[in-house]
């Protein structure tokens, strides 16, 4: 709607598809650690990799050289 009264007003000019965005906050509630320290075991043993199991909880894989 914003988009759309700049564009109205002539401040910022946008067309009718640059409109339609989408923004995603993240939850205000803390997180519950054990709750997911649950689900990644249970991906690990339904035979999600490892790797993508670790990136998901925020962890950085680093390759020792």
């Amino acid at each position: 709607m914003v988009l759309e009264i700049l564009d109205n007003a002539g401040i910022y000019r946008t067309d009718i598809e640059d409109r339609e965005i989408d923004i995603i906050f993240p939850s205000p509630l803390p997180e519950n650690t054990m709750e997911k320290l649950k689900e990644a075991q249970i991906k690990k043993d339904l035979g999600v990799p490892t790797g993508q199991v670790l990136r998901e909880l925020g962890y950085e894989i680093v390759q020792e050289s």
